[in-house]
């Protein structure tokens, strides 16, 4: 029998960033339901997976009554994504192949929803340019998610696991900081950032015009400084 308590240090709320704290209150109640009634993990991965590309698609057709739904129906599935990890951790269920496809959809959807805030705006509007931002600020993100990937496996390839550990550590200092904040808010399809404000409040294409320009430039300062970064890095 899992208990309460045991639910509530599976997702610290310490941990969590300023916009995930709000599923974070509810999310241990549920995870000490779904414990307690011995539903596997990976169920509740593939069920937040498919009901956020549902809403994806309702975003995409276009309409502000759709584009709200749709909005709605992938923070559920954002919440069914704060179940898996603490879920799998009470019922020590946890692995690697289980953090990776969360990850994988999780930075796949982020892709997906500029690209379909693009598409939506498109059939509202008719105006292709909302089309092309989408596809562009979405290449762009990925850019941005390759860019961090290789750099990875270029320190592992030449055996640098002791930078690697390095890195993890400065990560979680930057949460502290205001620039990490500023992006955080900017970032697409996640909990209550300002992609769904934009589409509650109707001011989406100004969103995916500054979602351009930012991720436009985030990709070269990011690439130029990895480029910097590991240039004076021996290879072991």
């Amino acid at each position: 029998m899992i208990t309460l308590q045991e639910a509530k240090k599976s997702r610290p709320l310490k941990n969590l960033t300023w916009n995930m704290k709000i599923t974070g209150w509810l999310s241990p109640y549920f995870i000490y339901i779904l414990a307690n009634l011995n539903i596997n993990p990976n169920l509740v991965t593939f069920s937040w997976i498919i009901v956020s590309w549902i809403g994806l698609y309702f975003i995409s057709l276009g309409s502000y009554v759709n584009s709200v739904l749709g909005i709605l129906i992938f923070h559920f599935a954002l919440f069914l994504d704060s179940l898996d990890g603490g879920l799998a951790r009470v019922l020590k269920k946890t692995n690697v192949s289980g953090e990776f496809l969360d990850r994988f959809f999780s930075t796949l959807n982020r892709s997906l929803m500029l690209l379909v805030l693009g598409i939506g705006l498109y059939r509202a509007s008719h105006n292709a340019v909302f089309l092309y931002l989408g596809i562009f600020s979405s290449i762009f993100l990925a850019l941005e998610n390759l860019i961090k990937m290789k750099k990875y496996e270029s320190l592992i390839n030449s055996n640098r696991l002791d930078i690697i550990k390095k890195n993890i550590a400065e990560k979680k200092n930057i949460r502290k900081g205001v620039r990490f904040y500023i992006y955080e808010a900017f970032r697409p399809a996640n909990h209550f950032t300002l992609s769904f404000f934009a589409v509650i409040f109707s001011f989406t294409w100004l969103y995916l015009y500054l979602y351009s320009i930012l991720v436009f430039f985030e990709v070269f300062i990011l690439l130029f400084k990895t480029i910097f970064e590991l240039k004076n890095i021996k290879q072991f």
